[in-house]
């Protein structure tokens, strides 16, 4: 049952390798010791049995790597930190940098949520054509259209073992 659950998990990450913004789950086990019953034989001396159970599913979040793209609203994320996205259900955190706009020019990720801007609120921009002509974001996440800043980029991050959760989309809620 382990093994077919370790297969299971290496069967999904492979089926995301493409997936931008996707982490993979890295399967953990333990093992355990446990003293035999009376009558039992005993495996090169040994006096115990060892048996494996599962343990977690560990979020690898290595850096991935780079593609680049002709599409200016895409961003790539070299280090720490999350995209912070507004879901239905709440905040949501991605490092999928594939960005649009909307029909009303909000930025928003390719699940259709609003990429949010350093004071919280969704970044629009006006007068976007269906080239997103006269866009451009630089290093620091700041927007530009037709060379005036229109909003910046939220990158959040949070301290280290990453309590987080997998929502789907390449997405991550915090752990309540």
């Amino acid at each position: 049952m382990l093994q077919q659950r370790r297969l299971e998990i290496v069967a999904n990450n492979l089926a995301q390798v493409n997936t931008p913004g996707y982490k993979a789950d890295v399967p953990v086990f333990r093992i355990e010791k446990t003293s035999k019953t009376v009558g039992q034989g005993s495996a090169l001396g040994d006096d115990a049995v060892q048996q494996s159970a599962w343990k977690f599913t560990h979020i690898n979040y290595k850096q991935g790597s780079f593609k680049k793209t002709n599409n200016p609203l895409d961003l790539a994320l070299n280090g720490d930190g999350f995209f912070v996205l507004r879901s239905p259900g709440g905040l949501r955190y991605s490092r999928a940098g594939q960005f649009g706009l909307n029909r009303d020019g909000v930025m928003i990720a390719n699940q259709g949520w609003p990429v949010l801007g350093v004071d919280n609120g969704e970044i629009r921009v006006p007068n976007a054509s269906s080239q997103n002509s006269g866009i451009f974001i630089n290093q620091t996440g700041q927007v530009y259209s037709n060379g005036e800043v229109v909003g910046q980029v939220q990158i959040i991050d949070f301290p280290k073992p990453y309590a987080l959760e997998k929502q789907g989309f390449s997405s991550f809620s915090t752990v309540v």
